[in-house]
């Protein structure tokens, strides 16, 4: 077996010192490191071609960290409208130098216990526990024992820091935007799954409704049997469509929902948005920049959320020497071509 090449080696041969090799493999970039473009791309091009390696393992012995972060998920990681989470938190931990254990669960309780051991047994320098859909969760044993951030999910008792999308603000966005685009009669497709999501996109929904002074109407609001299914966004939205006075714009719990909704205007033989105007909710890029027109949608913030979580960890943050941090990130509004302004009737 070939000898390992050391830090040393590849100092000598790119004519730097070890501290400048370590400086360029940690990425570092604060004030008391100050390495030119071309003494790092000469680095980079030596460790390349030397095959050099680090040795976190050792480091770890000498500083007493892993240099590993863990993250456990249920079925994050194979959701496509979630996997901006694992690279917003992938970036983070590249840019520090450190590692991403990951484990996915698929919500299997047994496979959860084995996981946290084993995050247990690698001494990782803190853990992300991610949820597929934001909502509290009793947190599990072992947990607690390590320094925890709950990513995308929120403590019963608020003990450990966690980051969530803003939901009840998304909901109140997204219908605020179609009021002050002139829009008065605002239907609202949701689920009929339990869903912390769609509770507070409702009540984001109705206090747009109630400060701009319009008036709820229950028969605006309908539920839909799965939210991943087009189809079922598609019969809710007929129902919509075959009321006596049209809603002028829909919003919809999700971007599923939004493109059965499409396909019931235009089965309605209505336009989008000149008919009637459609806002979603992700930013599901296959669905939302796929559609004709495109779909003005409120984007879930998953990468920065991701990016959260790790940077956390590796602050002071999560240590227990300050009350843990409960973020609630702000949905974005992403428009594109479905909602149109309305001129309101005169007297209204």
């Amino acid at each position: 077996m070939p000898e390992r090449v050391t830090i040393k080696q590849v100092a000598q041969q790119a004519g730097v010192s070890v501290a400048t090799v370590s400086a360029v493999i940690r990425g570092a970039t604060n004030g008391n490191v100050r390495i030119s473009a071309p003494t790092r791309e000469r680095v980079e091009r030596v460790v390349d071609e030397l095959g050099y390696r680090p040795n976190f393992l050792a480091r770890g012995l000498r500083n007493q960290k892993s240099q590993l972060l863990g993250f456990i998920t249920d079925v994050v990681g194979q959701s496509l409208a979630t996997g901006a989470m694992l690279q917003g938190a992938q970036d983070a931990a590249s840019e520090a130098g450190i590692a991403l254990l990951l484990f996915t669960t698929g919500d299997d309780r047994q496979i959860e216990r084995r996981a946290i051991d084993i995050m247990h047994g690698h001494r990782v320098d803190g853990l992300i526990y991610g949820t597929m859909s934001h909502r509290v969760v009793e947190v599990p044993d072992g947990v607690r024992d390590l320094r925890t951030v709950l990513l995308d999910a929120r403590a019963a008792d608020g003990s450990l820091p966690s980051v969530e999308p803003d939901d009840e603000r998304g909901g109140y966005e997204a219908t605020r935007y179609l009021i002050d685009a002139g829009h008065r009669r605002i239907a609202f497709v949701t689920t009929r799954e339990p869903s912390r999501a769609a509770d507070e996109r409702l009540a984001g929904h109705r206090r747009a409704l109630s400060e701009a002074g319009i008036q709820a109407d229950s028969a605006l609001i309908v539920s839909a049997e799965n939210t991943l299914s087009v189809k079922m966004g598609e019969d809710a939205a007929a129902g919509l469509l075959a009321l006596p006075a049209l809603p002028t714009a829909i919003f919809a719990y999700n971007d599923p929902l939004a493109q059965g909704v499409y396909q019931a205007i235009h089965e309605a033989g209505l336009r989008v948005p000149h008919d009637v105007s459609v806002i979603g909710y992700d930013d599901q890029l296959h669905i939302a920049a796929a559609l004709e027109p495109g779909l003005t949608t409120m984007r879930l913030p998953h990468y920065e959320m991701g990016r959260w979580a790790v940077e956390h960890l590796l602050s002071r943050g999560a240590d227990g020497s300050q009350p843990p941090a409960q973020i609630r990130m702000e949905c974005p509004l992403v428009e594109r071509a479905s909602v149109a302004r309305r001129e309101a009737p005169m007297g209204s």
